[in-house]
């Protein structure tokens, strides 16, 4: 019993507590580096969050505006009196606006996807969207006769144009095409009325050639009738 006692008594090495303080002394550093390092990793997610939520903000507002473009731009193409029509490299139909409805006769909803040729027919060997792409050449104020929805012919005016990306790749083609029945049937009136002016213009001319020979006659024939005797 007093033995036990005594061992418990007995004092701990010098080198054992001092493998104990440095022991502990290590702990502290640890601790305190995962205290800092777990600072600044909260610190860098707070960084980066505060960065997320600005981008997110950039982002939301860049396709705002990129929406408000687009549909200032649609707003143009529906607002303008000509009809548009664009195709892909396929010749496949991809904007048919509300003034080419209005000119065809077909619904936008039923020929985007259709080849072009399918659309716009035309019995004419004349520039389109196909040529445009085929030939890479542009044309403008060119007119052709073409059929309507309903099998109507229709003369148009129309111009093309090739459709390139950011990188001038070609992409597409643009026609731009206008109803010009209306223009068509006044130069025929004016051709009507230009032959009638002609033709009242011969008449008074053969009217005044006319006239200046039975004028003579008439004179001549008063001064006859002067020197003639009268009758008894």
């Amino acid at each position: 019993m007093s033995r036990e006692k005594k061992d418990h008594n007995k004092e701990v090495p010098e080198e054992q507590f001092a493998d104990f303080a440095n022991s502990f002394a290590s702990f502290s550093t640890v601790t305190a580096k995962l205290h800092q390092a777990y600072k600044d990793l909260q610190e860098k997610f707070e960084y980066l969050n505060r960065r997320l939520e600005a981008t997110n903000k950039e982002l939301r507002q860049s396709l705002a505006e990129k929406d408000r473009i687009s549909s200032y731009l649609n707003n143009i193409l529906e607002s303008i009196n000509s009809g548009m029509i664009v195709i892909d490299l396929t010749g496949k139909i991809t904007l048919f606006n509300r003034p080419a409805e209005k000119i065809t006769g077909h619904k936008a909803e039923e020929v985007v996807g259709k080849h072009y040729n399918e659309v716009m027919k035309s019995t004419e060997d004349k520039p389109n969207c196909l040529s445009a792409l085929s030939l890479e050449t542009t044309c403008s104020n060119e007119e052709k006769l073409i059929y309507t929805a309903a099998g109507d012919p229709l003369p148009t005016s129309f111009s093309t144009s090739l459709l390139r990306d950011s990188e001038g790749n070609i992409i597409g083609a643009v026609e731009v095409f206008a109803d010009i029945s209306e223009i068509k049937r006044l130069e025929e009136e004016v051709e009507q009325v230009s032959a009638l002016a002609a033709v009242g213009e011969m008449a008074a001319t053969i009217a005044h050639e006319v006239r200046n020979p039975l004028g003579g006659i008439a004179g001549f024939a008063a001064l006859l009738e002067r020197d003639l005797p009268e009758a008894d």
